[in-house]
């Protein structure tokens, strides 16, 4: 049952994480903003998300192979990092440093859009390929999206009026 409840808080505050992280992409940056409270619910989302997810491993850890222990460990190591990345962007938004909020916020989108394509690959029974095809189709997918958004939010930045 604990396993469940852990497993229940991880998802709901990951896809929390993920929608402010899309709303901060797709707000305006800066103190003044509609989505002001997006950093925090991010920041928030992905801290509880990363800290929710040793307990469901340590609740489970007998049912997980050997083999797959390494990678939950690695998973982890990685949402301490995507919490970082998520203090970064709060910061990034408060600067209304643009490129730095999207390549924070990017990172965080890439991550765990992976994760929730990871789930629903192993859930339908694809295996090791479709875990590589996520794995390394989701990075690659993203890494291009953000590229295009901070190119078109520098073509922005350079046709906006210049205050005196």
């Amino acid at each position: 049952m604990w396993h469940l409840v852990f497993i229940s808080v991880h998802a709901v505050f990951a896809v929390a994480a993920f929608v402010a992280g899309l709303a901060m992409l797709l707000a305006p940056p800066g103190p003044r903003s509609w989505g002001r409270p997006s950093p925090l619910i991010h920041a928030t989302g992905v801290t509880v998300m990363s800290a929710t997810l040793p307990f469901s491993l340590a609740v489970g850890w007998s049912d997980v192979g050997a083999a797959a222990r390494p990678v939950f460990i690695g998973l982890f190591a990685l949402s301490l990092y995507m919490v970082w990345r998520a203090l970064q962007a709060g910061h990034a938004w408060r600067r209304s440093d643009r490129g730095r909020l999207i390549d924070h916020v990017g990172f965080n989108l890439i991550a765990l859009a992976t994760g929730f394509l990871a789930v629903v690959v192993l859930r339908a029974g694809a295996g090791v390929v479709g875990i590589l095809a996520v794995a390394i189709g989701v990075p690659i997918l993203g890494h291009w999206a953000i590229h295009r958004l901070k190119a078109r939010a520098a073509r922005s930045a350079s046709l906006a009026p210049v205050e005196q």
